[in-house]
């Protein structure tokens, strides 16, 4: 079998760990009551590789994604969506009022609202494709575009100062396509902002609880890293021009503390489960939160420079 790189036919990805679909399917099922098994189109295993070019973390074979009415039945969840989002703050400082605003994966438009709050005068287009998504938005005054990113930088090249995406690069198994049309419709000397979850992260990538099935496909089909995010500046012939990592956040605090647990406990999972259901781990969750600042979060940030 042949692995290419997701950015390009000529590169090659090395083999890091085989999976086997079933246990994804089952998971889905268990965990949130979600059929996926169709979203595989009866591949039995996949692989996660690593790209020669970037060291990117990828899934193979390609085209993995999750489509609309995935995306249509999480966004359904409680928890998918996040009106406060760090991340989102994070990167306000980087954008001006005179600034043209694209916004790729806009979601119910959360980061365009605080946008428009702080900078009344500021113009901003969100790309969404999530229906029930964009209704939200509307209901908060935030008009976003049905469109995809390859049909919109058909015919706005060079316009926007700022792109921005939040937690999207991760899902699209097309990502050599995604950063060129990024950059074609970004200006000479814009900022293209990406923010992805961070898998130099020990709770991310070695996470043992059943969240870990989000960071792998149908919903994760690329694991960045800062390392991978280096390579991809050089690979595009842009500047990185500087990387922010999250303090871990109040609705990740439960994972560090299962994993450290598991870790603790020596992968003893009845041990594990005991401790979890006496809530023993309620009182570490204060400790936790005290020294946030020293704990590396969920996120990670590049701000890359055309």
């Amino acid at each position: 079998m042949k692995i290419t790189s997701p950015f390009s036919d000529n590169a090659s990805g090395s083999i890091i760990k085989e999976i086997d679909t079933k246990e994804i399917i089952e998971a889905y099922h268990d965990a949130f009551h979600m059929d996926v098994s169709s979203l595989f189109k009866e591949i039995s295993k996949i692989y996660l590789c690593k790209c020669s070019l970037t060291k990117l973390l990828y899934y193979f074979p390609f085209d993995l994604d999750g489509d609309s009415n995935f995306y249509e039945a999480l966004s359904e969840k409680d928890w998918y969506y996040h009106n406060e989002r760090w991340e989102h703050k994070a990167v306000l400082n980087f954008i001006k009022n005179s600034d043209n605003v694209l916004e790729i994966g806009s979601g119910a438009g959360s980061f365009l609202k605080q946008l428009t709050e702080r900078y009344t005068t500021i113009k901003y287009c969100g790309l969404e494709l999530n229906p029930l998504a964009i209704e939200r938005a509307k209901k908060e005054s935030i008009i976003l575009k049905n469109e995809l990113l390859g049909v919109h930088s058909a015919v706005n090249q060079n316009t926007y100062d700022v792109v921005c995406s939040f937690q999207v690069f991760e899902h699209i198994s097309k990502i050599n396509e995604i950063f060129i049309d990024s950059l074609k419709v970004l200006k000479k000397g814009g900022l293209l902002i990406v923010s992805v979850p961070n898998n130099d992260v020990g709770f991310i990538i070695n996470n043992k609880s059943e969240s870990k099935y989000l960071n792998m496909p149908p919903h994760h089909v690329n694991l960045f890293t800062e390392e991978s995010l280096k390579n991809i500046a050089e690979l595009f012939n842009i500047k990185l021009k500087t990387v922010i990592k999250e303090p871990i956040q109040d609705m990740h605090v439960d994972v560090y503390l299962y994993n450290k647990m598991s870790i603790i406990f020596m992968k003893s999972s009845f041990l594990l489960r005991a401790f979890w259901k006496l809530k023993l781990h309620v009182p570490l969750r204060v400790l936790v939160k005290l020294f946030r600042n020293k704990i590396t979060g969920h996120t990670i940030i590049g701000i890359f420079e055309k």
